[in-house]
Protein backbone atom coordinates (compact mmCIF):
# COMPACT_ATOMS: atom_id res chain seq x y z
CA UNK A 1 0.00 0.00 0.00
CA UNK A 2 1.26 3.25 -1.08
CA UNK A 3 0.36 6.52 1.15
CA UNK A 4 0.90 9.81 0.55
CA UNK A 5 -0.23 12.70 3.18
CA UNK A 6 0.08 16.10 2.91
CA UNK A 7 2.77 17.89 5.48
CA UNK A 8 -0.39 19.33 7.34
CA UNK A 9 -2.00 15.92 8.15
CA UNK A 10 1.42 13.79 8.61
CA UNK A 11 0.03 12.55 12.22
CA UNK A 12 -3.24 11.05 10.90
CA UNK A 13 -0.84 8.38 8.92
CA UNK A 14 -1.68 5.99 10.71
CA UNK A 15 -5.59 6.67 10.83
CA UNK A 16 -5.79 6.62 6.98
CA UNK A 17 -3.75 3.19 6.76
CA UNK A 18 -6.30 1.10 9.38
CA UNK A 19 -9.62 2.90 7.70
CA UNK A 20 -8.67 1.71 4.25
CA UNK A 21 -7.60 -1.61 5.58
CA UNK A 22 -11.06 -2.40 6.52
CA UNK A 23 -12.92 0.61 4.63
CA UNK A 24 -16.60 -0.98 4.67
CA UNK A 25 -16.72 -1.84 8.50
CA UNK A 26 -14.62 1.28 9.44
CA UNK A 27 -17.38 3.31 11.33
CA UNK A 28 -18.26 6.41 9.01
CA UNK A 29 -20.78 8.15 7.21
CA UNK A 30 -21.64 6.67 3.95
CA UNK A 31 -22.49 10.03 1.23
CA UNK A 32 -22.66 8.15 -1.93
CA UNK A 33 -22.25 4.53 -2.82
CA UNK A 34 -22.47 3.54 -6.21
CA UNK A 35 -19.11 2.73 -8.90
CA UNK A 36 -17.41 4.88 -6.38
CA UNK A 37 -18.06 4.91 -2.50
CA UNK A 38 -17.25 7.69 -0.75
CA UNK A 39 -17.42 8.14 3.38
CA UNK A 40 -17.35 10.70 5.92
CA UNK A 41 -15.06 10.02 8.78
CA UNK A 42 -14.25 11.96 12.39
CA UNK A 43 -10.90 11.39 13.67
CA UNK A 44 -9.63 13.35 16.15
CA UNK A 45 -12.05 16.70 15.71
CA UNK A 46 -11.12 16.52 12.09
CA UNK A 47 -13.52 15.72 9.38
CA UNK A 48 -12.27 13.68 6.58
CA UNK A 49 -14.24 12.45 3.52
CA UNK A 50 -12.63 9.43 1.17
CA UNK A 51 -13.30 8.73 -2.01
CA UNK A 52 -12.66 5.20 -2.79
CA UNK A 53 -12.31 4.65 -6.57
CA UNK A 54 -13.56 1.89 -8.30
CA UNK A 55 -11.12 -1.40 -8.47
CA UNK A 56 -9.58 -1.36 -12.08
CA UNK A 57 -9.21 -4.84 -14.07
CA UNK A 58 -5.71 -6.01 -14.75
CA UNK A 59 -4.88 -4.07 -17.79
CA UNK A 60 -6.08 -0.89 -16.68
CA UNK A 61 -4.01 -1.23 -13.53
CA UNK A 62 -0.77 -2.12 -15.87
CA UNK A 63 -1.99 0.80 -17.34
CA UNK A 64 -1.93 3.02 -14.42
CA UNK A 65 1.36 1.23 -12.50
CA UNK A 66 3.79 1.64 -16.29
CA UNK A 67 2.00 5.32 -17.55
CA UNK A 68 -0.32 7.24 -16.07
CA UNK A 69 -1.13 8.62 -12.86
CA UNK A 70 -4.29 7.18 -10.80
CA UNK A 71 -7.30 8.86 -10.57
CA UNK A 72 -6.49 9.28 -6.72
CA UNK A 73 -2.92 11.03 -7.41
CA UNK A 74 -4.24 13.22 -10.09
CA UNK A 75 -6.83 14.47 -7.55
CA UNK A 76 -4.54 14.95 -5.02
CA UNK A 77 -1.76 16.90 -6.99
CA UNK A 78 -4.59 18.57 -9.32
CA UNK A 79 -5.82 20.29 -6.18
CA UNK A 80 -2.48 22.22 -5.33
CA UNK A 81 -2.76 23.55 -9.07
CA UNK A 82 -6.10 24.75 -8.87
CA UNK A 83 -5.33 26.99 -6.10
CA UNK A 84 -1.88 28.22 -7.27
CA UNK A 85 -4.41 29.12 -10.06
CA UNK A 86 -6.76 30.87 -8.14
CA UNK A 87 -9.65 28.14 -7.90
CA UNK A 88 -11.28 27.18 -4.73
CA UNK A 89 -11.41 22.80 -4.54
CA UNK A 90 -11.24 20.69 -1.94
CA UNK A 91 -8.49 20.80 0.56
CA UNK A 92 -6.46 17.57 -0.27
CA UNK A 93 -4.84 15.77 2.75
CA UNK A 94 -3.74 12.41 1.01
CA UNK A 95 -3.99 9.62 -1.42
CA UNK A 96 -3.55 5.72 -1.52
CA UNK A 97 -3.12 3.44 -3.60
CA UNK A 98 -3.32 -0.29 -3.42
CA UNK A 99 -1.56 -3.56 -5.69
CA UNK A 100 -2.48 -6.80 -6.17
CA UNK A 101 1.02 -8.83 -7.42
CA UNK A 102 2.15 -5.73 -7.98
CA UNK A 103 -0.07 -4.32 -10.19
CA UNK A 104 -2.68 -1.11 -9.12
CA UNK A 105 -6.06 -2.16 -8.25
CA UNK A 106 -7.74 0.65 -5.76
CA UNK A 107 -7.05 4.28 -5.44
CA UNK A 108 -8.97 6.68 -2.37
CA UNK A 109 -8.69 10.26 -2.22
CA UNK A 110 -9.01 11.92 0.74
CA UNK A 111 -9.66 15.57 1.78
CA UNK A 112 -11.03 17.80 4.11
CA UNK A 113 -14.87 17.34 4.70
CA UNK A 114 -16.96 20.21 2.60
CA UNK A 115 -20.36 20.79 3.43
CA UNK A 116 -21.43 23.75 1.02
CA UNK A 117 -24.43 22.65 -1.40
CA UNK A 118 -24.31 22.33 -4.98
CA UNK A 119 -25.67 25.01 -7.06
CA UNK A 120 -27.72 21.99 -8.80
CA UNK A 121 -30.26 22.85 -5.72
CA UNK A 122 -30.80 26.38 -7.49
CA UNK A 123 -30.74 25.31 -11.22
CA UNK A 124 -32.51 21.89 -11.10
CA UNK A 125 -33.26 19.56 -14.01
CA UNK A 126 -36.77 19.63 -13.57
CA UNK A 127 -37.44 23.29 -13.17
CA UNK A 128 -41.70 22.95 -13.52
CA UNK A 129 -42.48 23.80 -10.11
CA UNK A 130 -39.36 26.53 -9.16
CA UNK A 131 -38.81 30.47 -9.80
CA UNK A 132 -35.48 30.70 -12.10
CA UNK A 133 -33.14 31.85 -10.36
CA UNK A 134 -31.21 34.02 -12.79
CA UNK A 135 -28.23 35.63 -10.50
CA UNK A 136 -27.52 31.73 -9.64
CA UNK A 137 -27.24 31.40 -13.77
CA UNK A 138 -25.50 34.61 -14.60
CA UNK A 139 -22.98 33.52 -11.61
CA UNK A 140 -22.10 30.36 -12.95
CA UNK A 141 -21.63 31.35 -16.27
CA UNK A 142 -19.03 33.92 -15.15
CA UNK A 143 -17.17 30.84 -12.83
CA UNK A 144 -16.89 29.15 -16.17
CA UNK A 145 -15.54 31.74 -17.80
CA UNK A 146 -13.04 32.77 -15.38
CA UNK A 147 -12.04 29.06 -15.23
CA UNK A 148 -11.06 29.22 -19.12
CA UNK A 149 -9.76 32.10 -18.98
CA UNK A 150 -7.19 30.96 -16.38
CA UNK A 151 -6.80 27.31 -18.50
CA UNK A 152 -8.73 25.21 -16.34
CA UNK A 153 -10.91 22.60 -18.36
CA UNK A 154 -12.43 20.15 -16.22
CA UNK A 155 -13.62 17.22 -18.27
CA UNK A 156 -16.75 16.09 -16.45
CA UNK A 157 -17.79 19.36 -15.98
CA UNK A 158 -21.92 19.80 -14.24
CA UNK A 159 -23.96 21.89 -12.19
CA UNK A 160 -23.55 18.97 -9.42
CA UNK A 161 -19.44 19.14 -8.96
CA UNK A 162 -19.63 23.20 -8.85
CA UNK A 163 -20.08 23.64 -4.67
CA UNK A 164 -21.11 27.31 -3.32
CA UNK A 165 -21.64 29.51 -0.41
CA UNK A 166 -22.74 33.55 -0.55
CA UNK A 167 -20.10 36.02 1.05
CA UNK A 168 -21.29 39.03 3.34
CA UNK A 169 -22.06 40.81 -0.33
CA UNK A 170 -24.56 38.68 -1.09
CA UNK A 171 -22.25 37.33 -4.07
CA UNK A 172 -21.55 33.52 -5.20
CA UNK A 173 -18.66 32.02 -4.43
CA UNK A 174 -17.95 28.62 -5.61
CA UNK A 175 -15.83 25.43 -5.09
CA UNK A 176 -15.07 23.01 -8.04
CA UNK A 177 -14.88 19.31 -6.64
CA UNK A 178 -14.40 15.80 -8.68
CA UNK A 179 -11.46 17.44 -10.72
CA UNK A 180 -9.43 14.19 -11.68
CA UNK A 181 -9.90 14.97 -15.17
CA UNK A 182 -8.95 17.96 -15.53
CA UNK A 183 -6.91 19.21 -18.21
CA UNK A 184 -4.75 22.46 -17.86
CA UNK A 185 -4.70 24.32 -21.23
CA UNK A 186 -6.32 28.12 -22.71
CA UNK A 187 -9.54 26.25 -24.77
CA UNK A 188 -10.58 27.59 -28.14
CA UNK A 189 -14.01 28.41 -29.32
CA UNK A 190 -14.90 24.53 -29.91
CA UNK A 191 -13.77 23.44 -26.70
CA UNK A 192 -15.54 26.03 -24.54
CA UNK A 193 -19.06 25.07 -26.64
CA UNK A 194 -17.99 21.16 -25.86
CA UNK A 195 -17.16 21.94 -21.86
CA UNK A 196 -20.44 24.16 -21.52
CA UNK A 197 -22.91 21.67 -23.18
CA UNK A 198 -22.15 19.30 -20.31
CA UNK A 199 -23.22 21.44 -17.50
CA UNK A 200 -27.27 20.53 -17.88
CA UNK A 201 -29.51 19.34 -20.25
CA UNK A 202 -32.55 21.72 -19.39
CA UNK A 203 -32.78 24.30 -21.95
CA UNK A 204 -33.81 27.41 -20.04
CA UNK A 205 -30.74 27.27 -17.66
CA UNK A 206 -28.38 26.44 -20.37
CA UNK A 207 -29.60 29.25 -22.45
CA UNK A 208 -29.03 31.86 -19.86
CA UNK A 209 -25.43 30.39 -18.98
CA UNK A 210 -24.55 30.30 -22.41
CA UNK A 211 -26.12 34.05 -22.73
CA UNK A 212 -24.34 35.96 -19.96
CA UNK A 213 -20.92 33.89 -21.04
CA UNK A 214 -21.04 35.65 -24.32
CA UNK A 215 -21.54 38.98 -22.87
CA UNK A 216 -18.40 38.02 -21.33
CA UNK A 217 -16.65 37.18 -24.30
CA UNK A 218 -17.94 39.99 -26.83
CA UNK A 219 -19.47 36.67 -28.40
CA UNK A 220 -22.88 37.32 -30.83
CA UNK A 221 -25.03 34.71 -28.73
CA UNK A 222 -27.35 32.68 -31.42
CA UNK A 223 -23.94 31.14 -33.08
CA UNK A 224 -22.49 30.27 -30.06
CA UNK A 225 -25.39 28.84 -28.58
CA UNK A 226 -26.16 26.52 -31.68
CA UNK A 227 -22.49 25.27 -31.39
CA UNK A 228 -23.50 24.49 -27.71
CA UNK A 229 -26.79 22.87 -28.13
CA UNK A 230 -24.59 20.61 -30.84
CA UNK A 231 -22.78 18.82 -28.50
CA UNK A 232 -25.98 18.24 -26.23
CA UNK A 233 -27.91 16.66 -28.59
CA UNK A 234 -25.12 14.45 -29.55
CA UNK A 235 -24.80 13.48 -25.69
CA UNK A 236 -28.85 12.92 -25.78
Amino acid sequence: MKIVVAPDYVEFSGWFHDIVENFYEAEGEVLWNGRNVIKRFEIDGHSFVFKKYQRVGFFKGLFYTLFKKTKARRAFEYASEYRRRGINTLREVAYIEQKERGIFSVGYFISENCDKPGILELLPRDSDEYEFDYQAAKAVAGYIYMLHRKGVMHQDLNLSDILYEKNSDGEFEFTLIDINKTKFFTPNRKQCAENISKLTHNREHLEEIVREYCTLRNWEFEPFYAEVYAFVREME
